[in-house]
């Protein structure tokens, strides 16, 4: 599915996806990360989603997500 809406993005669509997995996240062109409050905790490229939050894992950054523990960038 993923890379199906990477190929419509290429076309000229906009493309939003609202998802908790983060198999395929590196198919986007930025990523918008909201804590479970809804406060806006990362917004870039997915490439910098982990030192962004200071993790070693995708699984962690969820966490710390979940706890509300980040402060917005």
């Amino acid at each position: 599915m993923m890379l199906s809406l990477r190929k419509a993005a290429e076309q000229g669509s906009a493309v939003i996806v609202v998802t908790h997995s983060m198999v395929n996240i590196d198919q986007a062109d930025s990523v918008l990360a909201l804590t479970h409050r809804g406060r806006p905790a990362f917004f870039g490229p997915p490439a910098g989603l982990l030192e962004a939050f200071a993790a070693t894992s995708y699984a962690e950054v969820m966490d710390k997500l979940r706890r509300d523990t980040v402060t917005a960038t």
